[in-house]
């Protein structure tokens, strides 16, 4: 009797194992538009039955499940989640990822979902991005995802999220990376009533993580506010180096034939949409951290964007921004932050945003160089080529301490001709 239950038990693991690999498989090929009906497949392998059924129905939701998620933003608690109801996708990776005790999923990245999970060794919260599809996934789609963790892993600043490793296990692609408690920077700027000043101050931070990842050959390609996560103690980190490019490397951008970009369109340079795959360097970075302070700024984007494809990228290319402070003065009873917006602010803003990338700032820290400036009342780089100005800035700047000098002139020689009289 015992042999028999054992032969039963060994039948039934086989034949989940073997109902497990024939669903992934059917998957795969549903996926690029081959394989037929459930009712077909059920009927050509009735002895995996009724397991066939429960493996295919569970990455479908699953797949569902990963494809619409949270959309383009990546919500993140205030407090680490509490364990969700059942989903197949959490049960999925619980069976997969078994160094990992995964709770719940709680973000959609470029190129797959992001859950928060428990880490058994070391014991710590990690944030698990995992590729979608798995093992189903193309090469091409298995190689950036390596990539994504081989770059992020390279990269240690305390505002870029630390990745801690990953790899394969059990056909699952996946890496832990830091778990961040807290929300993303538009969020954090609006529901805290920020300041114009404290505002400039968080973006310089943002400039200077940036710039450490290009000093190592890295550029991002997707800057936008939902992968600046601001955390309980008021600090910006970067994540999701999904697209990220090494300066050196020769692969092509593309846009798909269905006019899918890889990235968010309002942070798109001119040069994404002119096809200049080339041309793609640390300015277009730049670009798009210009087009994240506008919104940081005013809750809006610098163009007004349309339903279609080719409306963006034809009013990216070819039509100026709105004006910041024109667009801060008409959200001002949309958007929290306080304080003026000045002339110095939109040329900053303007040359971030140029069409051209010789006319932009050349680095990120050009950039955050110039907003500094402003912060300190000096003269800005983007107007340096006017004489009349720099001038005018310089004798601002130094107003109160010219006039104590020229009050001290005035006192001194009053003092020496009351002497002068009295003597």
């Amino acid at each position: 009797m015992r042999a028999r239950a054992a032969r039963v038990r060994f039948s039934q693991r086989s034949r989940a194992r073997e109902a497990e690999w024939l669903a992934e498989r059917v998957h795969g090929q549903r996926l690029r538009g081959l394989g037929g009906s459930d009712e077909e497949l059920f009927a050509r392998n009735p002895q995996l039955m009724p397991e066939l059924a429960k493996y295919m129905a569970r990455l479908r939701r699953m797949d569902h499940a990963q494809r619409d998620g949270f959309g383009e933003s990546a919500p993140v608690m205030d407090e680490p989640p509490d364990i969700a109801p059942a989903q197949d996708d959490v049960d999925y990776l619980r069976e997969k990822l078994t160094d990992y005790e995964v709770k719940s999923r709680i973000g959609q990245g470029g190129q797959g979902a992001v859950y928060f999970a428990w880490q058994r060794t070391p014991q710590r919260e990690v944030a698990l991005k995992v590729l979608r599809h798995g093992q189903l996934a193309s090469d091409d789609e298995r190689r950036r995802f390596l990539r994504e963790i081989e770059v992020a892993a390279r990269l240690t600043h305390p505002n870029l999220v630390c990745v801690y490793g990953g790899g394969a296990a059990n056909g699952c692609y996946y890496y832990a990376m830091e778990f961040v408690g807290g929300v993303s920077i538009l969020d954090f700027v609006h529901q805290n009533h920020l300041s114009v000043e404290a505002v400039l101050r968080l973006f310089v931070t943002i400039c200077r993580a940036v710039s450490y990842a290009h000093q190592r050959g890295v550029i991002h390609r997707d800057l936008k506010p939902y992968n600046i996560l601001v955390d309980l103690e008021g600090r910006p980190k970067i994540l999701d180096f999904g697209l990220a490019k090494e300066t050196a490397a020769t692969d092509r951008w593309r846009v798909s034939m269905t006019g899918q970009v890889g990235g968010t369109l309002p942070y798109f340079t001119p040069e994404h949409f002119l096809g200049q795959s080339t041309e793609i360097d640390t300015r277009s970075d730049v670009y798009s951290l210009g087009v994240i302070l506008y919104e940081l700024l005013t809750g809006t984007y610098p163009y007004p964007m349309g339903e279609e494809l080719h409306t963006v990228s034809e009013t990216i290319v070819t039509r100026p921004p709105d004006r910041l402070s024109e667009t801060a003065a008409r959200m001002r009873n949309e958007w929290t932050v306080t304080g003026p917006i000045t002339r110095d602010l939109d040329v900053i803003v303007a040359r971030a945003l140029a069409k051209e990338k010789d006319r932009r700032y050349q680095s990120a820290d050009a950039f955050a160089d110039d907003v500094e400036r402003y912060l300190r009342g000096e003269a800005i780089a983007a107007r340096a080529d006017s004489s009349l100005y720099v001038l005018r800035k310089t004798i601002e700047r130094h107003r109160m301490p010219a006039a104590f000098a020229a009050l001290f002139v005035v006192t001194r020689r009053s003092f020496r001709a009351w002497r002068c009289v009295c003597g």
